[in-house]
């Protein structure tokens, strides 16, 4: 269905490779997938020292976009992600130095590190995709991609992030310590960056947006449109959740679950897909400041309640 390169082949290829280089974790692997080919944002929460950071390189690498890492940091201002404003003597006048945050894919390593106020400089540009500086719009590579990972909120130093930032991630995951066969094999890696470099490119920016195109035409049945309405209404009235569902979490499962039926060269729409996607999307929602984890413990109560049909 991507006319250029061969879909399927293309999806195998990613698959194969992230089975192989991401052993235990081909799932997140595949949703994050569905996530990107849609412009979301995806957010991973654990421990350090799990993988995360590896695992967002990796996941760039496949895909072919040009990345830049931000690792965030206590004392960070909002002018590190979006860049400074810089008096120039020769000009006499202020120019803007573009930072980090313009590249088609971002790395936010430990966000919920990052103060309040620096968090907000990414409020406008995850939405919005345009940085406005000095009473001008800027735009933001197309497409533009952030892939943030946090550490639980309940360990030292950290700034939870508000709802307002929360909701503007399609998705979220845990990635967790792998089985011990696999973390055997972690363990004696010696130089990861070079793993990273050795990936393919298989993927560039021209098939990130015909896909887009692509997803859009996947039919989704009104059956199951109404089905994700009673998902969502079932969660708004959910006993201990965080946060209250919004439109756009619905709107964010329809796509991930749009672009999870063309990774499987599907032209509609099945409930599998949308069972697949539900505790990706809605898990940072529902969990909040408690967490990933119990968001998707929520999420995998309210698919057992609420019955396809």
């Amino acid at each position: 269905m991507l006319p250029t390169s061969g879909a399927e082949k293309w999806f195998s290829d990613f698959h194969n490779f992230t089975r192989e280089k991401l052993k235990g974790r081909t799932k997140q692997a595949r949703v994050s997938l569905a996530a990107m080919l849609t412009g979301g944002h995806i957010l991973i929460e654990d421990i350090p020292g799990v993988g995360k950071t590896t695992f967002a390189l990796m996941l760039a690498r496949l895909s072919g976009l040009s990345l830049k890492r931000i690792q965030c940091t206590n004392d960070m201002l909002p002018s590190d992600i979006i860049g400074p404003t810089i008096w120039h003597p020769g000009q006499h006048e202020f120019i803007f130095k573009p930072g980090p945050i313009f590249s088609p894919m971002v790395l936010v390593d430990e966000l919920n590190r990052a103060p309040s106020k620096t968090q907000s400089g990414l409020l406008q540009a995850m939405e919005e995709r345009k940085i406005s500086i000095d009473g001008n719009d800027l735009p933001l590579p197309m497409p533009f991609i952030v892939m943030a990972t946090q550490n639980p909120n309940d360990g030292v130093g950290n700034n939870p992030l508000p709802e307002s930032q929360i909701d503007r991630f399609s998705i979220s995951f845990r990635l967790d310590i792998p089985a011990p066969e696999i973390e055997v094999e972690m363990i004696q890696q010696t130089d990861i960056l070079q793993t990273v470099q050795s990936l393919p490119q298989l993927l560039d920016v021209q098939h990130f947006s015909m896909a887009k195109e692509l997803v859009k035409k996947i039919f989704i049945h009104p059956d199951l449109l109404r089905y994700i309405m009673r998902l969502l209404e079932a969660a708004r009235g959910w006993p201990k959740r965080s946060m209250l569902l919004s439109t756009r979490a619905g709107r964010d499962l329809v796509l991930i679950s749009r672009a999870l039926a063309l990774i499987d060269q599907e032209e509609i729409v099945f409930p599998a897909h949308i069972h697949e996607a539900f505790p990706y999307v809605c898990a940072h929602r529902l969990g909040g400041d408690k967490g990933v984890e119990f968001g998707q413990t929520m999420a995998a109560q309210i698919l057992e309640h609420v019955p396809v049909s």
